[in-house]
Parts: structure tokens; sequence; C-alpha cells
């Protein structure tokens, strides 16, 4: 049996041109989104959106990181956050810490930013729903619950 690659490999069937097309998709559907994020968090997030081996997570991370307006306060989430959400209509909610890298040591819940549900989270606070691709390549709407700041 092959082994699975990790998450990070493009879509199948998605070119760069798509990938784009979809960006800027994103950004339309979602630009009255309240998102909010440091100048220094920007800056770091532009740095994992241009060093992913993902495209689709670098793509519509910087769309995010386009729209983003103003410092966030203590209700977005932020690394170190710990965010209660659903992702689509059918999953019990979840609640997880946002870190850097998800294999940092501690708990199994935790979600690195580097990842394509982190990305989608950060930023956000209770009571957001956008639409978000999941690592399998599904569209799923997620929803913020909750957001606390340890």
């Amino acid at each position: 049996m092959p082994s699975r690659q990790a998450v990070h490999a493009p879509e199948p069937g998605l070119s760069p041109g798509m990938i784009a097309g979809l960006g800027v998709a994103w950004a339309s559907v979602h630009r009255d989104l309240p998102v909010a994020i440091s100048r220094d968090m920007r800056h770091y997030l532009t740095l994992v959106a241009m060093s992913s081996d993902d495209d689709l997570l670098a793509a519509l991370l910087l769309k995010k990181l386009a729209i983003s307006t103003g410092d966030p306060c203590d209700r977005h989430v932020g690394i170190n956050s710990t965010v209660t959400f659903a992702a689509g209509s059918d999953d019990p909610p979840r609640t997880v810490r946002l870190v850097h890298r998800a294999d940092d040591p501690g708990a199994a819940e935790r979600i690195g930013v580097h990842s394509r549900l982190g990305a989608g989270l950060v930023g956000l606070s209770a009571g957001a729903a956008f639409l978000w691709p999941g690592d399998d390549g599904q569209l799923r709407s997620i929803r913020v619950i909750d957001v606390a700041i340890d």
C-alpha cells in the first residue's frame, strides 16, 4: 500500500490560474468578513503563505490578509488562542488551540497556523462564518463559536 503524502501537495487538477481565481472569488464572497490581524501577525502569515507548499492555502491566506482590517482584540483568534468552531452542519463543535505548528509538543487538539484550518481560523471572532477548503480539498462552511485567550 503506497504511503499517503502530506496534505501540502497541490490540489489535483487545479492550475495556478484556477487557484488564483479561487482566491479572487473567496475574497469577493467574504469581503465583509470581520478579520482582524495585527501587523506583526500579518507579516508572519505572509511568510507562512510564501513558504507554503500548498498553493491553495497560500492564495487564500494572502487574500484573507488583504481583507483584514485593524488590530485584533482579545476575542479574535490568534496564536495560542483556544477556539471552538463547527465545520459543516453535521459535525459537532470542536475546541482546539491554535499554535505555530501542529507538531508542537502537547495536547492532541492543536491546530497549526500552517494548516488550512488554522490559516482559516486566524483573525476571526465568535459568530464569524466562512467557507474554507479542508485538507481533503472539500469546501466547508466553518462557524466560529467562541474564542478565548489564555
